[in-house]
């Protein structure tokens, strides 16, 4: 939707800045930001897409205000764009995040526009390009970003304490502005129980990074249910991996490398990706599953139905969060079009105290546990 930039007249008004120069006097003062001419003159002259999102940032701190002090989104007939960007690995495992976004945004009369971002370590990353890209387009309402990674994760909360609408799906780390996550606690908490209720006393976990809020949230469930069953988490049986099939494999053949009465009789890896690693690393140690040894995960990518056997898994309702994110953006257009207040509170953004959905999670039971199991068109679902 078009912008409406104040800026000349809000300076006059709330600043007595009048010049170019001083403005850029300004500028060098508060903020140490040096600007040429040409910049100087597109920040006063409603050229909001010719400025870089550092400029505009360094403009807000400078003048201690937010960007909608005199930024303004006026309706009009256009059809307008919500922006979604998506890492590349998630594509693939789970096309039902996407799906919901795009459903629950053809819903309204938006448009969307979705975006690829890098890895972090991606020495050819460019996300930061990206959010400078679609701030330059007039149409852009406003923002999904889906495990946005740390550093980006920076740069969508300034823009998010300057007014433009965001809201991330992350269960990464703590976030400071709306975003929506499933209950991994609980999640790991079903899977250990399950897994307890068949009989299991040494269960292993395999650990996602340690650096992420979702990895240290699927062992505390893990933990509370052996302690519940009176078990204490056994260090030996705790091993981390990266989410991915080769660290599940390497974690799983430690434990296989085990003496026979230390070895786990089940294992709980924190994703379904790390629990290929260990179907592999059972066939080549001639184990069966679940015969010899039992197999619980996370997460119910759409591959982990079709693996032998197939996985029993704690979904994650991707579909739900897509749909989440999508009605909490729109809450938060809705409240931009009916107060001249920040989008985000300013208290909620610096204090931690923004909206958080969490949704739950459930235990899809198939073969791989080892419970009584029957190949139907719909998987035992435990809440």
């Amino acid at each position: 939707m078009p912008v409406q930039w104040n800026l000349k007249q809000w300076l006059a008004i709330n600043r007595q800045v009048y010049r170019p120069s001083d403005l850029q006097a300004l500028l060098e003062e508060k903020a140490g930001t040096q600007l040429s001419w040409q910049a100087i003159s597109a920040l006063l002259n409603n050229v909001p897409g010719a400025l870089r999102l550092s400029t505009i940032q360094a403009l807000c701190n400078a003048l201690n205000c937010n960007l909608s002090d005199f930024c303004d989104v006026v309706p009009d007939q256009q059809i307008r764009t919500i922006s979604v960007l998506i890492p590349s690995w998630v594509w693939s495992i789970s096309p039902d995040l996407t799906r919901g976004i795009v459903n629950a945004v053809g819903e309204h009369e938006y448009d969307i526009s979705l975006y690829s971002l890098n890895d972090e370590d991606d020495p050819k990353n460019d996300n930061l390009q990206l959010i400078e890209r679609f701030l330059a387009t007039p149409q852009v309402a406003g923002l999904v970003a889906v495990f946005p990674g740390r550093s980006l994760s920076r740069q969508l909360t300034q823009l998010a304490r300057q007014g433009f609408p965001v809201v991330l799906i992350d269960d990464q780390e703590v976030q400071v502005v709306p975003s929506i996550g499933v209950d991994n606690a609980t999640g790991g908490y079903l899977a250990t129980r399950h897994l307890l209720q068949l009989g299991h006393q040494r269960i292993a976990h395999i650990k996602g990074p340690g650096k992420y809020l979702v990895s240290d949230a699927r062992y505390q469930g893990y933990c509370r249910a052996l302690i519940e069953a009176g078990l204490l988490p056994d260090p030996s049986l705790i091993l981390e991996g990266d989410f991915l099939p080769p660290s599940g494999r390497a974690c799983a053949s430690q434990l296989f490398a085990l003496p026979p009465e230390k070895r786990p009789t089940a294992i709980f890896a924190a994703s379904d990706q790390m629990a290929y690693g260990v179907l592999s690393a059972a066939e080549d140690c001639g184990l069966a599953i679940p015969k010899d040894l039992a197999l619980v995960s996370f997460d119910d990518d759409h591959p982990s139905a079709y693996t032998h056997p197939p996985l029993t898994t704690v979904r994650q309702p991707y579909f739900e969060m897509g749909q989440q994110a999508v009605t909490l953006l729109f809450s938060l257009l809705n409240a931009a079009t009916t107060s001249a207040e920040t989008i985000v509170p300013e208290n909620d953004v610096s204090h931690g105290q923004a909206l958080r959905v969490q949704l739950q999670a459930s235990l899809i039971v198939r073969e791989s546990c080892g419970a009584n199991y029957c190949r139907t068109p719909a998987d035992q679902q435990i809440p």
